[in-house]
């Protein structure tokens, strides 16, 4: 099985490829990689983690670049399991 994650913006999607429906899905922030200096940057996944798209929202008050990455790990009926990585850059301003 396999997952592909698309979106970005405000929202992500998880897609679950050669496995057997229904899926669970538990959604979660890998890392928050900043890129030049210290920064007060958050994310957050809005509404329930346990769903195939979620909301996000990142938080970037002190203008400075980071970098997030989001995972999804979705298991199958026949409990399977496989992960998705969606990585979300924001430049600095």
């Amino acid at each position: 099985m396999d997952v592909y994650i698309s979106g970005g913006g405000a929202s992500l999607a998880a897609t679950p490829v050669n496995g057997v429906a229904p899926y669970t899905y538990q959604w979660s922030i890998e890392q928050n990689a900043n890129l030049f200096f210290a920064s007060s940057s958050s994310q957050a996944i809005s509404g329930s983690s346990t769903d195939a798209t979620v909301n996000i929202t990142v938080n970037n008050p002190d203008g400075f670049g980071s970098a997030y990455l989001w995972k999804c790990q979705v298991t199958d009926s026949e409990g399977r399991k496989a992960s998705g990585y969606f990585m979300n850059a924001i430049a600095p301003v």
